[in-house]
């Protein structure tokens, strides 16, 4: 079921949302980090690259439900950090964030269940409206989830 942005609700709670940011730059990390609390996100880590995050999703089993990585990134890109993380997660949701658009990447991505993806450079409201997306996919999966306290 594909939900366009444009019927989003406008104040969907994000807040319950556990997050994990994967990206080798320190400020894309920090900018992610940053407009996620802005929406509301209060449950949100990083990793500086994909082994640092695969051994915090293997330590950390069930912690997250939504992964954003950085496509390119040096010792383990996007695409194998995704390979490692569905390994103990197959329900893990994914947003990666490239500047590749081929369709054969794409193919690649979505063939590995990437449920999104954000075209570098892009804007607090492009992932809010991923999010909630991948909000409405997990009550669709999942069935709804409870609000934070």
């Amino acid at each position: 079921m594909i939900i366009s942005a444009e019927r989003l609700p406008p104040q969907t709670d994000l807040s319950w949302l556990r997050v994990l940011v994967v990206d080798d730059e320190a400020q894309v990390v920090q900018t992610l980090r940053g407009m996620l609390r802005d929406m509301g996100v209060t449950q949100s880590h990083s990793a500086r690259d994909g082994f640092e995050a695969a051994d915090f999703l293997r330590n950390d089993e069930g912690v997250i439900d939504v992964l954003i990585t950085d496509w390119n990134m040096p010792r383990m890109d996007g695409l194998e950090l995704l390979r490692d993380a569905r390994s103990g997660n197959p329900d893990l949701a994914v947003l990666l964030v490239t500047g590749r658009a081929d369709r054969d990447s794409v193919l690649e991505a979505r063939e590995l269940g990437v449920r999104g993806y954000l075209r570098k450079p892009f804007s607090a409201q492009e992932l809010r409206a991923k999010l909630i997306i991948l909000t409405k996919q997990f009550e669709i999966a999942r069935g709804p989830r409870p609000k934070a306290a």
